[in-house]
């Protein structure tokens, strides 16, 4: 008798710890997590001003971390981890940085307890257009599309950076080839450059080519997928020079140094741009004659 009564012990005080186990894990809530406001938007950046009332149990969230995505994603594909989303009960704030100008983002704060229990909330905001001479992408803005430019968007500001390095005494390449179909145009360095990379001319695909500088610019390789920068067409360094005095562009540059473009004239010469005086004429393509530049332009 005396053993069953021991057993029948044991046994209740094993069904006891783990009832009290399974109470300690139902007391755990969801966290009361608040994104109070999304403030200081910038073209490349927010500040995200976060509330934690409750952790749902416990001093502090076992984990926080915030994701964001263009909106309309189905992926959330960006996590914050630098710096740190504070855990602990109180108001607090992180910022969000290298983002897109004029671009509407979803961002999502997911919290999680030492009791497994997730809480996430979301919040979207849209970054301000950029200014010209601002820094994206590691360059500057030179230029905003305005109504009549090619790729000009009333309802999301676009332009294009230009890059902070210039490569000297380079050719254009493709001489005696009509390469055909470039533009002058603002917004047509793109349309130009695909040109010019499609033409299979001979000569372009070497260290001494304008259009090879822009497409290998900070890494790209040209041979495998299409590079991010481009030359810039006429029309696009004229407004470099324009803006000369907002970008800091050109930066030593003399009367004597031209700026090949992504323009043709003709199927042996180019348009260039002196981009000290402004003035605008053509070249012949094979010869990096008279400090013949280039500069290598993005867009966003």
């Amino acid at each position: 008798m005396n053993n069953y009564f021991l057993y029948a012990v044991v046994i209740w005080g094993l069904l006891s710890s783990c009832e009290k186990k399974n109470n300690s894990a139902l007391n755990y809530t969801y966290p009361e997590i608040y994104i109070d406001s999304i403030s200081s938007i910038n073209y490349n950046s927010v500040r995200v001003y976060i509330n934690l009332e409750n952790t749902g149990g416990g001093q502090e969230l076992q984990n926080a971390i915030c994701y964001y995505s263009v909106s309309g994603s189905q992926t959330l594909n960006v996590a914050i981890t630098t710096p740190t989303i504070s855990k602990s009960l109180g108001n607090s704030f992180f910022d969000v940085t290298n983002l897109q100008p004029a671009t509407s983002y979803t961002l999502k704060l997911s919290c999680t307890n030492y009791g497994g229990i997730k809480k996430d909330v979301e919040s979207n905001f849209t970054t301000s257009p950029p200014e010209i001479g601002q820094t994206l992408f590691g360059a500057k803005v030179a230029y905003i599309f305005q109504p009549g430019d090619v790729g000009y968007d009333p309802n999301s500001p676009h332009g294009f950076v230009v890059s902070p390095t210039l490569a000297s005494n380079k050719n254009w390449g493709c001489a005696g080839i009509n390469v055909g179909s470039t533009s002058l145009l603002i917004g047509d360095g793109i349309n130009n450059s695909s040109q010019m990379y499609g033409s299979g001319c001979m000569g372009w695909n070497s260290t001494g080519n304008a259009l090879f500088y822009c497409y290998t610019y900070q890494g790209n390789n040209p041979f495998t997928t299409q590079s991010q920068w481009y030359l810039p067409s006429a029309g696009e360094l004229l407004k470099i020079y324009e803006n000369r005095s907002l970008i800091g562009y050109p930066i030593g540059v003399t009367s004597s140094m031209n700026f090949w473009s992504s323009s043709e004239f003709d199927s042996n010469q180019a348009w260039v741009v002196n981009l000290a005086l402004g003035s605008q004429y053509y070249m012949t393509k094979n010869a990096p004659v008279n400090q013949t530049n280039v500069l290598a332009i993005r867009y966003f």
